[in-house]
């Protein structure tokens, strides 16, 4: 029983009770700062296709280099994690300001391409913190980790419906002129505001786009945090523990952020929305993706997390079909099913990590294949989804999110039956115990 005792003290880290939940705040602010400087694309679509002179598809090519850069940030932020755990602060603290950095710039690229590479590398610095944060969730909390995990992931929540609040001043308004084209520059505006022609020359605009103070705003807000982790990391590096971990890998499909990045532009294009009632509707989306994420915390306390992610999957996939059914032609059902997928697409990604660590012990290589998933998932629906909305019509963003469903319903069968054959570590774990209490009675 001592030779037990001392094998459960391996890897334990020195941290306690009070330490841990300080860290882990910390931790939840990061997230917050990630969804500042990733969501930020979502409410400045539209300025963003008038700074490039361009339009839905490429913007949309352009913003899904955040997600080639969050699948280069796994891949190095794997391996980097696993060999240099000591530094798990310091390398948050170093992408934090690099991520800064490039939120600043982005609002002055001239260019598609140019912004497409400032955007993957804000993804690679997002994908960097992502496994380095969710390390050390799983090291201090081990396996009463799926709550705080759910947290951890109510911060980005948070910070993607603050985002929309910051910059909403600062995005251009378009001009509620019916015929809205330059060859009305004879209309008389009852307006103190002059209107000013979109770059593109087909649109008129009664306040310009000055996106670049918001992103300057974003950008000085995520930088702050960095200096907590510095000193994280210079004087309390013994915190970081020490943990022999298994191997093991899961997979996630990205496309939860789907709805966030375009639901903006569809209430403006399709329904008709102004443009401060198609931000009040994003950040509808994100308070109900923040409230889903920090319920997590209990809902993963009392429910097996192998039920709790057939419940949110379930109730997203009801979600989008109702969406295609009532939402093309119903103001009404686009904000009540808004509210609705963002609640049960919030906890999908947490749930996924918490549900592979119960089944295998995850490292940072571990992790990182997660990531890819969600990265690659992520750069392929904003590929597709630009191309189809521009040429194809408004509502093919709702015939896209069924597409999503259907592949999210397929993957978690599939994960719920390898999963049952598994059988989860900490189950085997109390068995092994078991085992050996029995064994040391009849000895």
């Amino acid at each position: 029983m001592v030779k037990m005792a001392e094998e459960e003290k391996v890897g334990q880290t020195t941290l306690t009770t009070t330490e841990k939940v300080v860290k882990t705040i910390f931790l939840v602010l990061t997230w917050v700062m990630i969804g500042l400087f990733t969501e930020i694309t979502g409410p400045t679509q539209k300025d963003l296709i008038i700074k490039t002179s361009s339009d839905y598809e490429l913007v949309s090519r352009a913003i899904s280099g955040r997600s080639a850069g969050y699948f280069i940030g796994a891949v190095i932020g794997g391996p980097l994690v696993d060999k240099l755990g000591h530094y798990c602060d310091l390398m948050i603290a170093v992408c934090l300001d690099g991520a800064a950095i490039a939120t600043v710039i982005v609002p002055y690229c001239g260019n598609v391409s140019l912004l497409w590479f400032l955007l993957a590398l804000g993804g690679t610095f997002e994908g960097v913190i992502n496994i380095a944060g969710q390390k050390i969730i799983l090291n201090i909390w081990q396996e009463k980790a799926t709550g705080p995990m759910h947290v951890l992931h109510f911060g980005f929540g948070m910070g993607s419906f603050i985002v929309p609040q910051i910059l909403n001043p600062f995005l251009a308004v378009l001009s509620p002129s019916p015929e809205n084209i330059t060859e009305t520059a004879n209309i008389t505006l009852v307006s103190f505001v002059s209107p000013t022609i979109a770059s593109n020359g087909t649109e008129l605009y009664l306040k310009e786009s000055r996106i670049e103070t918001g992103y300057l705003i974003i950008g000085i807000i995520v930088a702050s945090l960095s200096v907590v982790f510095y000193i994280y990391q210079c004087f309390f590096r013994q915190l970081a523990g020490e943990r022999k971990i298994l191997n093991g890998n899961d997979t996630l499909v990205g496309g939860d952020r789907l709805y966030g990045k375009f639901i903006r532009s569809y209430a403006i294009d399709k329904h008709k929305f102004s443009g401060d009632n198609g931000s009040l509707l994003n950040t509808e989306f994100w308070i109900s993706f923040a409230v889903g994420r920090f319920l997590g915390l209990f809902t993963g306390r009392y429910i097996p997390i192998r039920v709790l992610i057939l419940i949110e999957v379930f109730g997203a996939f009801i979600t989008v079909i109702l969406l295609e059914i009532f939402a093309r032609d119903s103001d009404l059902a686009l904000w009540i099913l808004t509210a609705s997928m963002g609640f049960f697409v919030a906890p999908l990604f947490p749930s996924g990590i918490a549900w592979g660590d119960f089944h295998v012990e995850f490292t940072g290589f571990a992790i990182t294949f997660v990531l890819m998933g969600g990265a690659l998932g992520g750069m392929s629906y904003l590929w597709v989804i630009g191309y189809l909305y521009e040429y194809y019509g408004y509502d093919m963003f709702l015939h896209q999110l069924v597409a999503y469903g259907i592949i999210m319903i397929f993957l978690t069968i599939m994960m719920t039956i390898v999963g049952k054959r598994h059988g989860g570590r900490f189950e085997n774990r109390v068995s092994e115990v078991n085992v050996n209490e029995l064994a040391i009675k009849k000895n």
